[in-house]
């Protein structure tokens, strides 16, 4: 009887303690599975293979175009910083801000940079920023190949000169390599709605009608960058507690 009960009591034991040794190889080899994997050409993208902080890189610029009836006015924003954050979540895929560098505007009209520049119309001294704040993202949904540029809708909020204006953007993002590249439009822009006079001579229509359009180039942000980042924030938390 007693030989018996140990036999049970012995075979419980190593049940239990197999068991656990599974359970422990599980979790050891866990990350092994979960391993990003490398993105190859004609991969189907999304949030899942792209959620990650995106940096807004060298070679960004944002760009307006201003009309008239009779003439018409081009100017370049070259300097672009920002981070977009791509979460896997079901709600807002595309979230972050986009912010120019006013004082690096020019345009290839030498006569009209100082002008630009004065506090009649971008007053770059007193406004030395203007940003963009996603909003909605629609088409991010949608899987993409890598590679191949895929249609995107962008709503946000548009400030210069600390004037704020809701405004979409129209246009596509790809994927190549490590790199992710965002070109979208956006028409129909009025430049009295942000404080700025009429650039052109208005005959005729009574306003000028302006097109922005931005080219972004991101890439991954550095994930070292990224916990400094979060434990400055952190520590300003405390601090300011």
């Amino acid at each position: 009887m007693n030989r018996s009960r140990y036999w049970w009591f012995g075979t419980l034991g190593a049940v239990l303690i197999l068991g656990s040794l599974t359970g422990y190889i599980a979790i050891a080899r866990e990350p092994l599975w979960t391993q990003e994997k490398e993105i190859q050409k004609g991969d189907k993208l999304g949030p899942l293979q792209l959620g990650k902080t995106w940096k807004v890189t060298a070679g960004s610029s944002a760009s307006v175009t201003v009309l008239s009836p009779h003439e018409s006015l081009d100017i370049t924003f070259p300097k672009l910083s920002g981070l977009l954050k791509i979460t896997r979540e079901d709600r807002e895929h595309i979230t972050g801000t986009v912010a120019a560098d006013m004082t690096s505007l020019y345009s290839e009209d030498p006569a009209w940079n100082a002008k630009l520049r004065d506090w009649y119309f971008f007053n770059v001294k007193a406004y030395p920023e203007a940003s963009f704040r996603i909003m909605k993202v629609g088409g991010f949904e949608n899987p993409f190949l890598e590679g191949i540029p895929h249609p995107l809708t962008i709503e946000g909020e548009l400030t210069v000169r600390n004037m704020t204006q809701p405004v979409q953007f129209k246009g596509n993002i790809e994927h190549n390599g490590s790199l992710m590249e965002l070109k979208v439009r956006c028409t129909g822009l009025e430049t009295k709605n942000f404080g700025i006079p009429e650039l052109l001579e208005p005959i005729y229509t009574g306003k000028n009608m302006a097109t922005l359009e931005v080219t972004l180039i991101l890439e991954p942000e550095d994930t070292d960058t990224y916990k400094h980042r979060q434990a400055d924030s952190h520590n300003f938390r405390e601090i300011g507690a």
